[in-house]
């Protein structure tokens, strides 16, 4: 029997306990209800996605959930908790299941999923956490500041063992009803135009990674030939005008210069903006959601 893989996304950073506490609950709640016939359930493979998600930033974690996700395998249990909302009647955490991949996520319902739910589309089976037989202490409530100890670490706990013991499909009514709409975050989709032998591209910045690279919603197949003159407009800057910078799309970091702005084909599929030994976001003082305006000249006429 393989025992289900557990990774762990939030924005708990390592300096508090918080991480550690999850794990503690997933290993105590797996001791106390495992059969004798589950494997490995003392000792789970626990994966950490990320802890330091910026505070309460739920897009900036479902960035690294849509980037994250797709390489894990199936019989995957994800707990996802970027909550600023957390204890908030207007936000129920929720569990999405989604069947092709064998995979289960939980998240609180505030669009922290959204990439998952885009990704699964019809297929995903979603579902409001309302049993109190699955908290950390049955029947005893939840701590409003606490779901990631009380509510998902113990749920991530029950649905690995229910995998594991191959009993799913009766596991996943009794955790709550079904939700039928839950919440998406807004997308702006990224915009290519060719006119004449000008090609425009617009998208914004998805994410700005510990390098200081600029992430884009810009796919790598829009990019220009390599060593292409773009220039890059900033409609809106710090100081409410529009800047703008010359560079070079280039196929690595490398083959700038030092400090030198970049555009780059991302590993994750999309366009960046980086620095060779240096920050994009310092060179341009962009942020995340920051709009993007890209301009070069093609070979041949629209």
């Amino acid at each position: 029997m393989t025992f289900p893989l557990l990774a762990l996304m939030t924005d708990f950073g390592d300096c508090d306990g918080f991480t550690g506490v999850l794990k503690g609950v997933i290993y105590q709640t797996l001791q106390h209800h495992a059969g004798t016939a589950t494997l490995l359930a003392t000792h789970p493979p626990i994966v950490d996605i990320a802890h330091h998600i910026a505070p309460q930033d739920v897009w900036g974690g479902a960035w690294v959930l849509e980037n994250s996700a797709p390489y894990f395998p199936p019989q995957t249990v994800f707990v996802c908790v970027v909550d600023p909302g957390v204890g908030s009647s207007a936000q129920q955490p929720m569990l999405l299941h989604w069947p092709e991949k064998q995979q289960i996520f939980l998240a609180p319902n505030n669009g922290l999923l959204t990439p998952i739910l885009v990704a699964a589309g019809k297929s995903a089976r979603c579902r409001a956490l309302e049993n109190p037989v699955y908290y950390r202490d049955a029947g005893q409530g939840l701590s409003q500041t606490f779901h990631g100890r009380d509510l998902y670490a113990p749920l991530a706990a029950h649905a690995a063992l229910a995998m594991a013991e191959d009993r799913l499909q009766g596991f996943l009514p009794t955790v709550g009803p079904e939700l039928s709409d839950p919440v998406q975050l807004p997308q702006e989709p990224a915009q290519r135009t060719v006119q004449g032998f000008q090609a425009t591209c617009r998208g914004i910045v998805r994410h700005i990674d510990v390098y200081g690279n600029l992430l884009t919603n810009l796919p790598n197949d829009w990019a220009p030939p390599a060593g292409t003159p773009v220039k890059v407009e900033i409609p809106s800057s710090p100081e409410g005008m529009a800047t703008r910078h010359a560079v070079v799309f280039r196929q690595a970091y490398a083959e700038g210069s030092s400090q030198e702005l970049l555009l780059l084909p991302g590993s994750h599929g999309f366009l960046e903006l980086a620095s060779n030994q240096g920050s994009a976001q310092r060179l341009t003082q962009c942020g995340v959601g920051t709009r993007l305006i890209f301009q070069w000249m093609t070979e041949t006429a629209d």
